[in-house]
């Protein structure tokens, strides 16, 4: 890239790297725009009136908006950093380096939005368990939130489940001891 006439005080600037710092900036701007927004307004009707959940939606929004604004903060970060870079090194660099420096910002924000359902699947799994292990919940009371709970842990439901043997593998899949008996014990299929 070719350097620009230095200012009227003699201060010059690397121009490829003010153009990497505006880059990660705008990849800053997308991630953070792309996180916030995520709180349904059903999700808070719902935490208004204190009503349970029905699925995983809101805890995996959530999750996922946390890890955007994470990586919208990361790219902040290294585009200030390229930008103070771009004054404090004002010797101009190969072309290379522009264009590997975009690939980089580029192939790491890919790398990000490719594997984040992954790994908001990893987070929610650590968090259920966590919490279920501390709290105890009737999985027999809310079966769409268990169906996304065994879901999550690799137990899909099948039409010839029990809603008590469905019930069984999810506590076994996230480690949890068997429930305690119920005087009725159902046999139905759900």
């Amino acid at each position: 890239m070719q350097e620009i006439a230095p200012p009227p005080d003699g201060m010059v600037w690397n121009v490829d790297f003010l153009v990497l710092g505006f880059a990660s900036y705008i990849l800053a701007g997308l991630f953070l725009l792309s996180s916030v927004g995520r709180g349904r307004p059903s999700y808070r009707v719902a935490a208004v009136f204190g009503t349970a959940a029905r699925n995983l939606g809101v805890l995996r929004d959530a999750v996922q908006a946390k890890a955007r604004g994470q990586a919208a903060a990361l790219y902040f970060v290294g585009g200030s950093s390229l930008l103070a870079a771009a004054f404090l090194l004002p010797q101009p660099t190969e072309t290379i380096v522009l264009w590997a420096g975009l690939g980089v910002e580029l192939g790491i924000a890919i790398i990000f939005v490719t594997t984040l359902q992954r790994q908001v699947n990893l987070k929610l799994r650590h968090y259920l368990k966590t919490h279920l292990q501390d709290n105890p919940f009737a999985f027999e009371d809310n079966i769409g939130l268990t169906r996304d709970i065994g879901t999550l842990f690799g137990v899909p439901p099948k039409s010839e489940d029990t809603l008590e043997g469905y019930v069984a593998k999810v506590r076994k899949a996230i480690g949890l001891a068997d429930a305690p008996s119920r005087l009725f014990r159902s046999s139905q299929r759900w």
